[in-house]
């Protein structure tokens, strides 16, 4: 790896074939990358316009329980949102985001229906809320709770 290039934030494929990152192993600005665990068919999923100067990180990869979606958080429009595309790069689309705010490292739920999210105020002191959404898009909530990096409880073997 080339010592400007990152690869970050790794999200393993549910069936353990594919990893999902963001790197800057391009000009551009950061994308979504997926390639096999010994390190063949690697494939960029995102294109975003511009340079490592003009908005358009992609990152915070994170894959759907059926293995068919990617949730990722991009700044393409300016604020950071949470976006979802197909496991192959294609039907990329904004699922959520506030306006002046930044939403980054979606997760979703166990059984695929919900999706959080952590969602940063601007200003020195930015105010850290929770938000979930569902995977459709519809149903924003702030949750009662403040933090960064949400994560679900495991759904247990049999319930």
């Amino acid at each position: 790896l080339a010592s400007t290039e990152s690869n970050v934030t790794p999200a393993w494929s549910p069936d353990g074939r594919v990893i999902a990152f963001s790197s800057t192993r391009t000009p551009e600005n950061p994308e979504i990358w997926v390639v096999r665990p010994d390190g063949k068919g690697l494939r960029r999923l995102t294109r975003t316009k511009g340079d490592a100067h003009v908005l358009g990180d992609d990152g915070f990869p994170a894959w759907s329980p059926d293995g068919r979606s990617i949730v990722f958080s991009s700044n393409r429009t300016g604020d950071g949102e949470v976006w979802v595309m197909r496991r192959d790069g294609t039907g990329q689309r904004r699922l959520a985001g506030l306006p002046r705010r930044d939403d980054w490292a979606a997760e979703f739920s166990p059984d695929g229906r919900w999706i959080t999210f952590h969602s940063l105020g601007g200003g020195a002191d930015p105010a850290r809320e929770i938000y979930a959404v569902r995977a459709d898009g519809s149903g924003l909530r702030r949750l009662p709770i403040a933090g960064t990096d949400p994560a679900w409880r495991p759904i247990p073997n049999g319930s």
